[in-house]
């Protein structure tokens, strides 16, 4: 099973968040994958002065809307960041309000759901990296 895109950070109680993974952990057969990936949003809590300020630092590495797509915080708090997605093709603007998941907080209420192995990567390399731009988290139930 795969919840890519950032999908849980649309979900803002944490009773959500919990009862949307333990229903992903029912749905998996024994020694079923669940993979979830966030953005590293710590990074965006800690440096909201610059980016607010016009320095969005990101490595640039991992391609996440394209090249002609840029995505980048227009306002930032504790409990929401607000993305806009500037589309040069077609020359339009769009918005999504996240929760900012704090660090460690996603990989503690996936593993407070009870799934037997939870691997952790950044930028697609094991273990945690706080520079990293993503994590993913691979859940065996």
């Amino acid at each position: 099973m795969l919840c890519l895109g950032n999908s849980l950070t649309y979900l803002f109680r944490k009773s959500d968040l919990l009862e949307t993974l333990n229903n992903f952990k029912r749905l998996l057969r024994k020694g079923g994958i669940l993979i979830v990936d966030e953005r590293n949003y710590q990074y965006i809590l800690d440096n909201k002065k610059e980016i607010l300020g016009g320095y969005f630092n990101y490595s640039a590495k991992y391609v996440y809307c394209g090249n002609k797509v840029h995505g980048y915080p227009v306002a930032i708090s504790a409990n929401k960041v607000v993305f806009e997605y500037d589309d040069k093709i077609r020359n339009k603007k769009a918005q999504l309000t996240l929760y900012p998941f704090k660090r460690n907080e996603l990989l503690g209420l996936i593993e407070s759901c009870g799934f037997g192995k939870v691997a952790q990567y950044s930028d697609y390399k094991e273990k945690y990296a706080e520079d990293a731009d993503f994590y993913l988290y691979v859940c065996t139930k």
